[in-house]
């Protein structure tokens, strides 16, 4: 997924003001991913990339990843995508060691073989683990992406020590 150029914030959405117009350097990349529910949608139970939204059309709240056309994956014709509210989850602004972006909810695997989960907490992104909880940037750097808790939820009981 390529969104954002590193040099400068360039996503525009209906003239919506860049960080480069702004004179802003190094603004961090803001995206969101969340699976389709719309089953009117091509896409259905597939994961899309983009910005977040939420619309009130009654009850219950309408939540939504607007992915426009140049965003991957490409969808034609459509820039709202409905997605459950449970598998939302920010791209923490860091990569592991392959260079994946690293999300909210993924699964983590350490070079020592420990199994942790990305959590917002107190402000900030970190890693729980049965050991302990890392918030230390680096450790994102040190790990690799094997999963997420939406796709993998029975794993994802084992690593917080459910059952």
């Amino acid at each position: 997924i390529n969104l954002i150029r590193k040099e400068n914030f360039s996503l525009n959405l209906s003239g919506f003001p860049t960080s480069k117009k702004l004179g802003v350097k190094n603004v961090r990349e803001i995206l969101f991913r969340g699976r389709v529910t719309d089953s009117g949608n091509k896409s259905n139970g597939q994961w899309v990339y983009g910005l977040y939204g939420q619309k009130e059309m009654g009850l219950p709240n309408m939540y939504h990843i607007i992915t426009p056309n140049y965003l991957v994956p490409p969808v034609p014709d459509k820039t709202i995508n409905y997605v459950d509210v449970n598998t939302i989850g920010q791209y923490t602004g860091m990569n592991d060691c392959d260079g994946n972006r690293v999300f909210e909810g993924d699964i983590l695997l350490s070079k020592l073989g420990k199994y942790g989960i990305v959590e917002y907490l107190d402000n900030c992104f970190c890693v729980r683990r049965k050991d302990g909880i890392y918030c230390d940037l680096e450790y994102f750097q040190e790990n690799y992406v094997v999963g997420n808790i939406h796709d993998n939820w029975e794993f994802a009981e084992k690593i917080r020590g459910g059952k």
